[in-house]
């Protein structure tokens, strides 16, 4: 199956759900996630602020607040001369909470934390909370299709960052071992773990924060 055919069945299949089963699911991950060794090695917690028919992150982000632990939210801006030749827009993690402070849309229209503390390398290691439409029993992840999140990942391991990357879903996302792999390409970065709802499995353990 092609990345174009899953994107297109998976958000079909989250067109189809009740509104109650994001918040529902978010609420387990996040019950799952805090009783972790991941997320108790963690300086700071990488967030993604929930789009429509994504998993309600909320909870995640009232527990880092519980925890003391450093929050930080995207904003795609302008890339910097350090980007790939012909990329023009970069991700950057700000602090930030949930309706508390300037909210306003970034280059991709999609509400973000206006440009306070940025991450920086007192808040590693981190948890990376990784959006995606789909992932599977090993960690490959299918993205939106901006790749933001790849080159994000790559400028980490290029610094030699300590990060763990936990793709975060819903559990219907997660595609079974005895289906069809995910389509990867060279630049796709796997999870090393996947949070699905309240189930937390092991992907391809490459970045640990412990």
């Amino acid at each position: 199956m092609t990345k174009k055919a899953l994107r297109g069945g998976m958000r079909a299949r989250l067109a189809a759900l009740p509104p109650e089963r994001f918040l529902r699911e978010g609420r387990a991950a996040a019950a799952a996630l805090v009783k972790s060794p991941t997320w108790a090695g963690a300086h700071a917690i990488l967030l993604f602020r929930s789009l429509p028919r994504e998993i309600d992150t909320g909870p995640l982000a009232e527990a880092a607040r519980a925890a003391g632990k450093g929050l930080f939210f995207p904003r795609v801006e302008a890339a910097d001369s350090a980007a790939p030749p012909g990329v023009s827009r970069a991700m950057r993690f700000y602090a930030a909470f949930p309706g508390e402070g300037a909210w306003t849309p970034d280059a991709c229209g999609i509400t973000a934390p206006a440009r306070g503390r940025p991450l920086a390398a007192a808040d590693f290691p981190c948890l990376i909370l990784t959006p995606g439409l789909c992932f599977d029993a090993e960690g490959r992840r299918l993205g939106r299709g901006g790749g933001f999140y790849d080159r994000f990942f790559a400028r980490l391991d290029n610094a030699g960052a300590a990060y763990t990357a936990c793709g975060l879903c819903l559990e219907c996302q997660l595609i079974p071992p005895h289906e069809e792999r995910i389509p990867t390409d060279t630049w796709d970065t796997a999870m090393d773990l996947v949070l699905a709802g309240g189930i937390l499995s092991v992907g391809r353990p490459r970045h640990s924060a412990a």
